[in-house]
């Protein structure tokens, strides 16, 4: 288990592991990780997860390298994440070091493009950060900076989550993106 003193809270953070020598122990299993009180755990994608199952410590992994595995959002400056051997060739794994990452506002998350079709409306719903509300905004072009994006909605569900309604309708194509504010 680690449990890390953290400077922001709430806050969102990625979470690194570094394998250095192997000291005789396996180098090839399957590591779980589960978020414990205080936080909420995500994938590298920022997709919600209740547990990762990470290659970090598999064989053909690098060694002495900041190995990304997690995103947590914590509530409380010490949240727990614990580590345990999921499967593989031994029970036994060495680590380095645990890393977190504090990830501001700012910091782009990795977005999947889904073409929506005009007709029936769409509803998107999700969540993030505890400490955010979102924004829906839109955009003719996808290169555009996102400052010249259109603001369409602001989030109806509160902090933490967001849920909005998209009804393309016969204008032209729109490209759309889930912001923090």
């Amino acid at each position: 288990m680690v449990t890390p003193t953290l400077a922001n809270h709430p806050g969102v953070y990625r979470v690194y592991v570094s394998m250095g020598a192997t000291y005789n122990c396996s180098t090839n299993i399957v590591v779980k990780v589960v978020a414990g009180s205080g936080c909420t755990l995500a994938d590298t994608n920022y997709l919600p997860q209740t547990e990762i199952y990470t290659a970090a410590f598999q064989s053909n992994a690098c060694l002495n390298v900041w190995t990304p595995v997690a995103i947590i959002s914590n509530s409380a400056a010490a949240p727990t994440i614990t580590f345990t051997y999921a499967s593989g060739a031994s029970n036994r794994w060495y680590m380095d070091e645990v890393r977190f990452e504090n990830l501001p506002i700012s910091t782009p998350t990795p977005a999947r493009i889904t073409q929506i079709l005009p007709g029936d409306p769409v509803t998107l719903s999700g969540t993030g950060p505890v400490s955010h509300s979102f924004a829906l905004v839109s955009s003719t072009n996808v290169d555009k900076a996102l400052n010249q994006w259109t603001r369409e909605q602001t989030n109806t569900t509160g902090t933490g989550s967001f849920t909005f309604t998209v009804n393309p309708g016969a204008a032209e194509a729109k490209f759309f993106r889930i912001i923090t504010q």
